[in-house]
């Protein structure tokens, strides 16, 4: 089962859909996916997440080759907000 069917699976189970959150456009962010890994995973599927634990909370943060399977992982999780890097 992939993060996006288990969003599926929540979404048809409580009938509700997951409230979007805000994007916000930040200048940088780190990369966790190295430009190497590209040939070792051809079919483009490589999901890498970072999470952090403070006194302010979790932070979560990931890198795809496909942003939306990403964007929809994260929205699915709840957030307030979700920064986001724009590439290429």
């Amino acid at each position: 089962m992939t993060a996006s069917d288990d969003v599926d699976n929540a979404e048809q189970e409580t009938g509700e859909q997951a409230v979007g959150a805000a994007y916000r456009l930040v200048d940088s962010l780190p990369d966790l996916i190295d430009a190497d890994e590209y040939a070792r995973h051809p079919e483009g599927r490589l999901v890498r997440l970072r999470l952090t634990w403070s006194a302010e909370g979790v932070e979560i943060l990931g890198d795809a080759f496909r942003p939306e399977l990403l964007e929809r992982l994260l929205e699915g999780l709840g957030p307030d907000e979700i920064e986001q890097m724009m590439c290429g």
